[in-house]
């Protein structure tokens, strides 16, 4: 069984999306989840998502805390990559593919990259610090409720005593969010 892996603790919507991107593909289905920091777990896993300090596709590692990662999705792009946005960038043509086939391979390369713009970029911007408006703009409405709160507010609370089972639990049912 695969085994994919992240950090421990609190998750936030980036790795909770790049998990839930690999899980539309059939080969990742099924994947076990791991949660920890531990570097000899890690070792275990088939596919790392936002920890361990390492972003190298061709292992299937994808962190971006690395203080000399720079990554973006392509040079149309300036916003730096989130865990999200790297498991799409490496996978996103093919959870398309695989989920309208019906597409030629320019319709899911348009698709590819609308996707990204209109989706993907957003979770990149939040987990980076992004603000969607300059800092001397002031929006003319507060910004709604949105899937980053709704993801953080999944987490278990302060006062509530956690366990690892709880820990993932909480994790998957954002996971389906």
């Amino acid at each position: 069984m695969t085994k994919i892996a992240t950090h421990n603790g609190k998750f936030h919507a980036d790795e909770v999306f790049a998990f839930s991107l690999l899980r539309n593909l059939d080969r990742f289905k099924s994947a076990e989840l791991i949660r920890t920091r531990d570097p000899e777990l890690l070792k275990t896993a088939d596919i790392v998502l936002d920890v361990g300090g390492v972003y190298d596709p061709t292992n299937h590692r994808y962190d971006h805390h690395q203080p000399e990662f720079k990554d973006s999705f392509s040079s149309q792009f300036k916003t730096l990559l989130s865990s999200a946005g790297l498991v799409y960038k490496h996978f996103g043509k093919e959870i398309i593919a695989s989920r309208a086939a019906h597409l030629a391979p320019e319709q899911v390369e348009a698709l590819y990259l609308h996707v990204y713009e209109s989706f993907v970029e957003p979770f990149d911007a939040n987990d980076n610090g992004i603000s969607a408006y300059p800092s001397d703009i002031k929006p003319t409405i507060a910004r709604g409720f949105d899937i980053f709160q709704h993801v953080n507010l999944l987490n278990p609370g302060w006062n509530q005593i956690v366990t690892p089972e709880s820990s993932n639990a909480s994790f998957l049912k954002a996971v389906e969010v």
